[in-house]
Parts: C-alpha cells; sequence; structure tokens
C-alpha cells in the first residue's frame, strides 16, 4: 500500500521520531511504550495542515471554555501530534 502522506512530513523528523501507519493513518511512536496510558496517548495520530485542522483546535478551544493557548495544545496533544503544534494553535486563535 502507498502511503498518502507527503514524505516531507517523515523526512524532515526522520532522525527524532519514528513513523508507523495503522489503517492508512500516520501515527508516532512515543517514549511512553510502556505506560498503562491509552493507546491514542502513546501512539498519537499526526494531522497534517489541512483545514479541518482549523475547526478541531477552535472546537477544542470553545469545549475547554475558552482556555489559553497552552492549556488547548495540551488538550489537543493526548490524541495526536500537530507539527509545530504551539505555532498552528496561535495562529488560529
Amino acid at each position: 500500500m502507498l502511503s498518502e502522506w507527503p514524505s516531507e512530513i517523515r523526512e524532515k523528523y526522520k532522525d527524532t521520531i519514528q513513523f508507523f501507519e495503522e489503517n492508512g493513518i500516520l501515527k508516532i511512536q512515543t517514549r511512553l511504550i510502556l505506560s498503562q496510558d491509552p493507546e491514542d496517548f502513546t501512539h498519537p495520530t499526526v494531522l497534517p495542515d489541512h483545514p479541518l485542522l482549523e475547526r478541531l483546535v477552535l472546537y477544542t478551544h470553545r469545549s475547554l471554555m475558552h482556555a489559553g493557548v497552552l492549556t488547548t495544545l495540551a488538550q489537543l496533544r493526548e490524541k495526536f501530534w500537530i507539527p509545530k503544534g504551539r505555532r498552528v494553535v496561535i495562529a488560529i486563535l
């Protein structure tokens, strides 16, 4: 199966992050392999730049009662990994 993900994401982070695909969804391998945390926390899904990303950030921001950038980002990082996450959230909020 050919990956639909651009190779630039993998190339940019290949030295620091291990990527793997699960049912066509790009995920990363964190250092929390042996923890008792949920699967989404130990293997977050990679979210590339996409119009739906803005909607997800805004939804999370509103569901946290308009919390700040760091709180919104922390909530998103429990399930997702966003390249340049802080910059993306700041730009959207």
